[in-house]
């Protein structure tokens, strides 16, 4: 999760193919072979978001369909961003960065407006550690 100030974090409104919908989420990826998840963390926020981060901090991991598969989630906050040249999104994507307001984050995902299980999760972990 990207936050621009203590108000405000970084949302992608990306077009998902399998639900043929748009959702909001945070930036994410997947590591490339043996790559470490904080270094994979910061060359997916520059390459979906165009931002880099001076600051991170860990918030552990998500298992989040463990009945299913044995996907593992790592969950950062981002902090002290600034712009890069670096925006390389993926062919496949279709994204567009947006700026929202902790306060309407949380409204959107009591409405339903984020669906998305790893922004909520995310968004609650930073909650409980005092880092949103």
């Amino acid at each position: 999760m990207a936050k621009l100030d203590d108000k405000t974090i970084l949302l992608l409104n990306q077009y998902r193919p399998s639900l043929k919908e748009w959702l909001l989420e945070i930036p994410a990826g997947t590591l490339e072979p043996s790559e470490n998840p904080l270094p994979a963390a910061k060359r997916e926020l520059e390459e979906e978001t165009g931002y880099r981060a001076k600051r991170w901090h860990n918030l552990g991991k998500l298992t989040p369909m463990a009945g299913f598969c044995n996907e593992i989630q790592y969950l950062f906050v981002a902090e002290e961003l600034s712009l890069s040249n670096r925006l390389t999104q993926d062919e496949d994507e279709v994204i567009e960065v947006q700026k929202v307001e902790i306060s309407e984050l949380l409204k959107m995902i009591q409405d339903e407006r984020v669906t998305d299980a790893k922004t909520i999760a995310t968004v609650s972990k930073a909650m409980l550690c005092g880092k949103l």
